[in-house]
């Protein structure tokens, strides 16, 4: 594999929360758009750049550098908590054209908590991998997913991972790496 293509990995991977989902938290209904999240958000490395996107979404860009990574996100709001859902922006489908992958690829979602106002922006990524295996191995909770080598990839609906946030939104294992940001100067 090329070495562009491994920093591609290393960026998707730092966006990304550590459990896939096959399936989006959003629903027509929990869908917002906030005007105040669009822009340049910066921790001193890395540039985080929202831009309006089409159905009331973000196109999302990570910048590390000179290599970047782009997402398309949505904004969802469950009781009092907004969420992003990350989708890839990356479009190769299941067979890349190229050499970046020798395998088939899925485009999965992934999950962040959010905070913000005009000056900073808290992501924090969903969820530390060992607290959700030990719910499930002591069977407290029962959201539908998959085991895949040693991952967990998420299979419950749209309607069913919405319960699961409503439920966790203040457990402080649930959301985990918080990257705060705030606009450059």
């Amino acid at each position: 594999m090329k070495l562009r293509n491994w920093i591609w990995l290393a960026l998707a991977l730092m966006v990304q929360s550590c459990i896939p989902s096959l399936h989006p938290l959003y629903t027509k209904d929990t869908i917002v758009f906030e005007n105040s999240l669009l822009g340049t958000w910066t921790d001193n490395e890395d540039t985080y750049v929202f831009e309006k996107w089409k159905d009331n979404g973000y196109l999302f860009t990570y910048m590390d550098g000179p290599d970047q990574e782009q997402y398309e996100v949505h904004l969802v709001k469950l009781g009092s908590e907004y969420y992003l859902d990350f989708y890839s922006h990356r479009k190769e489908g299941l067979f890349p054209g190229d050499d970046a992958a020798l395998a088939p690829l899925i485009r999965t979602h992934s999950f962040a908590k959010v905070k913000w106002d005009r000056k900073k922006l808290e992501i924090s990524h969903f969820a530390e991998l060992e607290w959700l295996e030990d719910l499930f191995d002591q069977r407290k909770i029962r959201i539908k997913h998959e085991r895949i080598d040693d991952e967990i990839v998420l299979t419950a609906g749209p309607r069913e991972l919405q319960k699961f946030f409503l439920k966790y939104a203040n457990d402080p294992n649930i959301f985990t790496e918080t990257v705060s940001l705030k606009r450059p100067l």
